[in-house]
């Protein structure tokens, strides 16, 4: 009897091949949270993800971001991808998943790049950002976890000039001058609801000012400001008028806090203050 011998490494290969018809493998990836925004109650997330995926790969594909802590996305950029192999991703939401699928097949690419700036807004802030860039796939080099630090800050300020007998006047605001737009552009693009300016008592708007948090080494180094307003008694709030001021994406330490008005000289603390 004829028998035929089959190398012990064809047969090996051949059964890895066999035993599924999608063979892939995230081979380099990177994520980095770029920035955060909380214009107004609006939270937008910049991202920069880079694949390169590697093997032999099957129709469908797909990537994810998962928006944690959040109960929907509400837009997203690119809506759409291209590889530098030319295979093109397409966005899809649901709920907190935003998910990139192809249909193309990956054969003979061996090296696919794919990298893109993402950005994602979102009506609640985020506590962490999970991207799968591999679905289903178990090695985990395949999936990243952001955590998102965020800090909120209760100051209190008096502006002299407005001071009096303990509270501040609101004259800017009874006589219709605070601007709707924070005034200092920090590049938040912040606003307040003009409802906030019928408020009467020690909860008053008085004007906006900016909050800002600088290195503890180098104050000279602003690390994140935001817009904000000052009450009558003195609160700092967010643009909502009522919570804490906001910084999305900023881990806690020590930190220099500054505050500045458009028509007074800015102030800041002497030493770094520990915020958590």
């Amino acid at each position: 009897m004829n028998r035929r011998i089959v190398p012990l490494f064809t047969l090996l290969v051949f059964l890895f091949l066999s035993s599924s018809q999608q063979l892939w493998a995230c081979d380099e990836s990177s994520v980095d949270l770029v920035g955060c925004i909380n214009d107004n109650g609006t939270y937008t997330y910049t991202l920069d993800i880079c694949l390169e995926y590697t093997g032999l790969e099957g129709p469908p594909d797909a990537f994810s971001i998962t928006m944690m802590g959040v109960m929907n996305i509400d837009a997203f950029t690119p809506p759409s991808i291209m590889t530098s192999s030319g295979d093109v991703y397409t966005g899809t939401v649901s709920g907190n998943v935003l998910t990139y699928f192809t249909m193309s097949t990956f054969i003979a690419h061996n090296n696919n790049i794919l990298c893109e700036q993402y950005t994602i807004t979102t009506s609640e802030p985020a506590t962490s950002i999970l991207v799968d860039v591999h679905q289903g796939y178990p090695d985990p080099e395949c999936r990243h976890t952001i955590a998102i630090n965020n800090l909120v800050l209760q100051p209190k300020v008096f502006l002299q000039g407005p001071l009096n007998m303990g509270m501040m006047d609101d004259d800017l605001r009874a006589a219709g001058l605070i601007p709707i737009n924070e005034p200092y552009g920090t590049g938040n693009g912040e606003m307040l609801n003009p409802s906030l300016l019928v408020n009467t008592g020690n909860d008053a708007i008085v004007d906006w000012v900016e909050v800002q948090l600088r290195d503890p080494m180098t104050p000279t180094m602003i690390i994140a400001k935001r817009a904000a307003l000052v009450q009558r008694d003195g609160d700092v709030v967010d643009t909502d008028g009522a919570s804490g001021v906001k910084f999305i994406g900023v881990s806690a330490g020590n930190y220099h806090v500054a505050i500045r008005h458009r028509n007074h000289l800015s102030i800041m603390t002497d030493t770094p203050v520990m915020i958590n």
